[in-house]
């Protein structure tokens, strides 16, 4: 916004058909700013992929609900391998 980075999107490509976002990052005193970035950013894969990972929540319930907000296919159980 007027030259200034106001959100950003890092992600890779899993596969042929998922991509894994690993950082989404907005600048909360812009209202709306985490919404329009995952919007332009996921409006930009329109049809040349099929699932997005958001990766996990760490727990945080916010995380969670804005995560839920994307009517997810499914959830991968999470293990701890203890030695």
């Amino acid at each position: 916004m007027d030259g200034t980075i106001v959100a950003y999107t890092l992600a890779e490509l899993l596969n042929k058909d998922t991509i894994v976002v690993h950082v989404e990052k907005a600048n909360p005193e812009f209202n709306g700013a985490y919404q329009a970035v995952a919007q332009q950013f996921y409006d930009k894969l329109d049809g040349l992929i099929k699932f997005i990972n958001r990766e996990q929540d760490l727990g945080d319930l916010s995380i969670r609900k804005a995560k839920g907000h994307y009517h997810p296919v499914r959830y991968v159980k999470k293990y701890k391998i203890l030695f």
